[in-house]
């Protein structure tokens, strides 16, 4: 079983709630403003999820463009503070046209190759090392505090638990768990289409569906989970969530969105925009045609040029765009 994670200082420097504040002097990174993490901003558009795909795909070297571009969409699933920021972060990623200083620019986040490291604070920048990954991430951008390496809303005051002995539970309809020594609360399962709160198929409490017991291989106790795609039901999607079947209107989910379906490819089903290519089939590898990224962008096949986005060309070992932490 895979679990989800969020993009960069959204996922790789997880964010807790705490009482406790800093006063340290803030170092800043990227030039940016302030990240909006509050409006909801406007219905997806797909070519700019695909440039702003490309281009964090091309700097981080974790994911590949056509998982990034699935992590966007999902804002729409998880409209929470940390996915509202990742949101209003796909214009600036699409228009930006500097290469990888769109990273530090749009997200507050800087990615290098310099880790391994220890979790900890430099002024108001949290720095997290996942192996030889560094991110260097602007916490006050982030209208957040460092807080012991994490950026984290000093005024939240969310009690503080320990992984080992804390219960998950329901509370008001919600997941409540331990997440970075803070306790973390899901949605409201009920305003998902009717998922419910309860216990999921990897052992913590989580939206699920309201169906028969399936077999999932992904799964997340504070995000909503449409991964495993089962069948088609006209623009429905059957799938498993969390340990339990659920049908989805595909539209509800992401604006746009519809259910696809391509033969052979595992899971079978998926809300998209296209049967063209499955985005879900594990790492779909990208490709290169001369400067140009070949991409699943949620089922359709995408080209995007490296050039418009700031990058010398694409290299072809790995369809992303360089210079980059992947290579020249």
């Amino acid at each position: 079983m895979r679990v989800t994670a969020r993009l960069l200082v959204l996922c790789c420097i997880p964010v807790a709630c705490s009482s406790s504040g800093v006063t340290e002097t803030p170092v800043g990174v990227g030039t940016g403003g302030n990240l909006d993490c509050t409006s909801t901003g406007a219905q997806p558009d797909p070519d700019a999820v695909a440039r702003a795909a490309v281009v964090v795909g091309s700097c981080v070297p974790d994911d590949r463009p056509t998982s990034y571009a699935s992590h966007f969409y999902d804002t729409w699933l998880n409209p929470d503070r940390n996915g509202l920021c990742l949101r209003n972060a796909i214009s600036c990623l699409a228009t930006h046209g500097g290469g990888c200083k769109a990273v530090a620019d749009c997200l507050a986040t800087e990615v290098d190759l310099l880790g391994p490291c220890e979790r900890a604070c430099e002024g108001n920048v949290a720095v997290a090392c996942d192996d030889e990954l560094r991110f260097r991430s602007d916490c006050g951008r982030l209208g957040q505090s460092c807080v012991s390496g994490r950026c984290v809303e000093a005024s939240s005051g969310a009690p503080a638990c320990t992984s080992q002995s804390f219960e998950d539970r329901c509370d008001n309809g919600a997941p409540v768990g331990c997440s970075g020594g803070f306790e973390k609360k899901g949605p409201v399962c009920a305003d998902h289409q009717g998922l419910v709160c309860g216990d999921s198929g990897f052992g913590e409490k989580a939206c699920v569906g309201s169906g028969a017991a399936c077999q999932q291989t992904v799964g997340n106790s504070y995000e909503v989970v449409v991964e495993d795609g089962l069948a088609c039901i006209g623009n429905s999607l059957d799938a498993c969530t969390n340990g339990k079947r659920h049908t989805f209107d595909c539209n509800g989910l992401v604006p746009g969105f519809s259910c696809q379906a391509v033969a052979g490819a595992t899971p079978p089903a998926f809300c998209g925009l296209a049967s063209e290519c499955s985005p879900k089939q594990g790492k779909w590898k990208e490709t290169c045609e001369g400067d140009m990224v070949v991409m699943c962008n949620a089922g359709r096949t995408q080209k995007v040029d490296c050039k418009s986005l700031g990058f010398s060309g694409c290299q072809a070992s790995r369809g992303v765009c360089v210079p980059s932490p992947w290579g020249n």
